[in-house]
């Protein structure tokens, strides 16, 4: 979802609503605001005992709404600069709430092999990040503004699936005796 921001955000910003190039350098830093809040929230919620599952949820929902909101908005052209920049730092605190703990319970099983595993999980995300832009620059002459937004939806639906399904499929924790 993050490459589709990254691929697309340019033609949106500049192209679609206008902003100029210097502009768009700031506009284009502003949504990581939302991923380090939403890193430092996930600190804190896991120091107060929040399981890693709830906070996940949490973060998905907070991103599937904001990215479905930029969906709307892309879709019926109700776009405006500061709509947009709120919506990706919405998107991207629910972010920072879900990727330290997908990376934590990706590696968790395997602490023998946590280099190579942690190399697997970053290959992985490149290359998931590498369809992502091609998607969005394959959707750009068709859908213009709205390729980024698709795309972006069109990740986090997938991602929010997985975890779903992942997580019906997770054995439960361990409970300590007593």
């Amino acid at each position: 979802m993050m490459f589709s921001f990254i691929s697309g955000s340019s033609m949106l910003f500049m192209d679609v609503l206008g902003v100029s190039a210097a502009t768009y350098g700031y506009l284009f830093a502003i949504p990581v605001l939302g991923m380090m809040a939403g890193t430092m929230a996930n600190s804190r919620l896991v120091g107060r005992g929040v399981s890693d599952g709830r906070t996940m949820a949490a973060g998905f929902a907070i991103m599937l709404a904001a990215v479905a909101l930029l969906l709307v908005v892309s879709l019926t052209g109700m776009l405006s600069v500061w709509l947009v920049v709120a919506l990706l730092i919405a998107s991207n605190f629910g972010t920072g709430l879900i990727l330290p703990n997908s990376s934590h319970r990706a590696l968790q099983p395997m602490p023998h092999l946590a280099g190579f595993a942690s190399a697997v999980l970053n290959s992985a995300q490149m290359a998931v990040g590498a369809i992502s832009s091609a998607i969005v620059a394959a959707l750009v002459p068709v859908l213009g503004g709205s390729a980024m937004a698709i795309s972006m939806a069109g990740f986090a639906v997938a991602a929010c699936g997985l975890f779903v399904v992942l997580s019906r499929i997770e054995p439960e924790p361990a409970r300590a005796a007593g």
